[in-house]
């Protein structure tokens, strides 16, 4: 079901937007459709992102930053990755982990590096997770958060082998398709450290509704 819905934006903006219409002979709405969705899944991922993240305070000011590390070229720096990311980089890193995702993954070996450290990793990762919720029929009254650990860690996952598995093109496809099918199992493992060694931050004010970890 579609419905209608009204935004305010600079006049400039509008104006562009009339333009860009009025050339392409195509209506507004449907120009900015595609941004619109894009950007919907990313804002939801965020909202996931930091849901799971046992370190985060939850507000706008939290959701905006978050947002605002996506912004710019894909190729630039993250100024701040979030605080899960760092902790999960450095799980990863570890030899016992290391051999887990050899033995998940048969032969690939992979290198210590960080695997989101751009704002197009994060954007990956942020617009995966969304786009994964909404697939599985996650519900958009109160977010799941065995959910939305799930899609974090998958995507996650994803992100981190494509940076730091080593082997030709044609090995990486074919390890990633044999252990694909065990990466539910091992996210949930590399979680649950996760989650015994990270104390959770207490929640007290909470400005964008009813929110719990």
């Amino acid at each position: 079901m579609k419905k209608n819905f009204g935004i305010r934006i600079d006049d400039d903006v509008l104006k562009s937007l009339s333009l860009s219409s009025h050339l392409t002979h195509t209506p507004v709405s449907k120009l900015i459709t595609p941004f619109i969705e894009e950007g919907s899944r990313i804002i939801l991922g965020s909202l996931l992102l930091l849901m799971v993240d046992r370190e985060a305070v939850i507000d706008r000011r939290a959701v905006e930053e978050l947002i605002g590390e996506v912004l710019g070229g894909p190729e630039e720096e993250l100024r701040s990755p979030p605080m899960i990311v760092r902790r999960m980089e450095e799980i990863m890193g570890r030899r016992e982990m290391v051999k887990d995702m050899e033995k998940t993954f048969p032969g690939v070996s992979f290198s210590s590096t960080k695997s989101v450290s751009l704002k197009g990793d994060l954007k990956s990762l942020l617009l995966g997770m969304g786009e994964e919720y909404l697939k599985r029929g996650g519900s958009l009254k109160k977010l799941q958060i065995d959910l939305g650990m799930r899609v974090f860690m998958e995507n996650f996952l994803r992100i981190y082998y494509r940076k730091s598995a080593r082997g030709t093109l044609e090995e990486l496809k074919e390890a990633w398709m044999i252990g694909e099918r065990a990466l539910q199992d091992l996210a949930e493992k590399i979680y649950g450290i996760y989650s015994s060694e990270v104390k959770l931050t207490p929640i007290e004010a909470i400005e964008i509704g009813e929110f719990r970890k």
